[in-house]
């Protein structure tokens, strides 16, 4: 392991993304937003609660240019529109958010594999090869569509663990290793593993400090924790993320937050135990959309 120096500081590198992506992935989420916030808030509970509350606080933090841009290409546009025209049934709670794409499974396997969320477990990925982190005994938490796992495939071996609330879909991705069902809101099964990872999903913890518990736990001394995770406001200004009001749709994230600061994360380890807490910065211009966070048993 060639591991980056650590600071909780300053970054060990930034990633740039496409600025004219991510603005206008704001307008669209915003877009959304003006058509949810028009429904008076009193009465609505979970998903729908929260979803209209995102979208206000969307609205609050930018000004209308104008700009029409829901009806671009690429998956995670096609999710706005979604939720835009089925918005009267989410309020109503006649469907609930994880109905949504129950009927294109595909469409929510490509919005989770394709920008922007791809980028996240296309930055963890490359951050894990390039650091040698994935020859030993390796954890994947939250595999989920497999969006991170399949850029790790040609690079893992046997012993690597792929896990999941619901683990029927990611056994039929052909990857090296296994596949086992875990809730990391509980102690694990593994003791002295090199290397335990996870992308956008730890925020879904019901209590952070209690699950990375878990996790030192089982780490080995020297073993790493790799998180790749998104940020609930990306500019100095509190602009919240472009896709808050999005993800309010699914349990795990309404009901429990949604992301979690950089620095929360970080107080977070320390608290648990992590020492050598280091990351790494994913930019879209004025946007810190996140990145990559990683710390030391």
């Amino acid at each position: 392991m060639k591991f980056l120096p650590a600071s909780v500081d300053s970054p060990a590198y930034i990633v740039e993304d496409s600025v004219e992506d991510y603005i206008r992935l704001l307008a669209a989420a915003r877009q959304v937003a003006a058509r949810i916030a028009k429904t008076s808030p009193e009465g609505l509970t979970g998903a729908a609660q929260y979803i209209r509350c995102a979208s206000q606080d969307l609205l609050d933090a930018l000004p209308d240019e104008g700009r029409n841009t829901l009806d671009a290409e690429g998956a995670i546009f096609g999710c706005l529109r979604r939720v835009m025209s089925l918005w009267p049934d989410i309020a109503a709670r006649r469907i609930e958010g994880e109905q949504v794409f129950s009927a294109d499974p595909g469409l929510w396997k490509r919005a989770m594999t394709e920008w922007p969320m791809g980028g996240f477990a296309r930055m963890t990925a490359d951050f894990m090869i390039e650091q040698d982190l994935l020859g030993g005994d390796v954890v994947e938490l939250g595999a989920g569509v497999g969006s991170c796992s399949a850029l790790l495939a040609s690079h893992v071996t046997d012993k690597f663990i792929r896990t999941d609330l619901q683990p029927v879909l990611l056994k039929r991705q052909k990857i090296a290793g296994t596949v086992e069902r875990y809730d990391f809101n509980e102690p694990g099964p593994w003791r002295e593993l090199d290397t335990i990872f996870s992308v956008n999903a730890l925020h879904c913890a019901r209590d952070k400090i209690a699950t990375l518990g878990h996790l030192f736990e089982m780490l080995r001394n020297g073993g790493v924790l790799v998180l790749g995770e998104g940020r609930p406001h990306t500019d100095r200004r509190g602009t919240p993320w472009a896709l808050n009001l999005f993800f309010g749709l699914f349990r795990g994230w309404w009901d429990i937050g949604g992301f979690v600061s950089r620095k929360g994360w970080i107080a977070a380890l320390k608290e648990s135990g992590f020492s050598n807490i280091g990351f790494a910065v994913r930019n879209a211009g004025m946007h810190d959309l996140g990145g990559v966070i990683w710390a030391i048993k």
